[in-house]
């Protein structure tokens, strides 16, 4: 597997992962993920007051019957969905 690189066309043949992993949290603790999500994506702080900034935080574009973003929890909120303009979930 390649790695990913930022600002680059990362053209993919096969699904690529993100996978979490345990982290030693100490001893005499389980090993576990030590965060609150797996990936975040957010603009920078230099960015968060700009008057003409105006970005998505992701795109995510599905072919056919598939979903551009598809959610699944264990337990909790995922689901399905498409927008087709703001504000139109769908």
């Amino acid at each position: 597997m390649a790695d990913l690189e930022l600002e680059a066309q990362n053209p993919a043949e096969k699904t690529t992962e993100l996978v979490a992993t345990p982290h030693d949290l100490g001893p005499n603790k389980l090993m576990d993920f030590d965060g609150g999500n797996i990936l975040e994506v957010k603009p920078g702080t230099t960015l968060l007051n700009g008057k003409s900034s105006n970005f998505s935080g992701i795109f995510a574009m599905g072919m056919g019957t598939g979903s551009g973003v598809l959610g699944v929890g264990s337990v909790g909120i995922g689901r399905p969905f498409t927008t087709e303009g703001p504000g139109q979930d769908g």
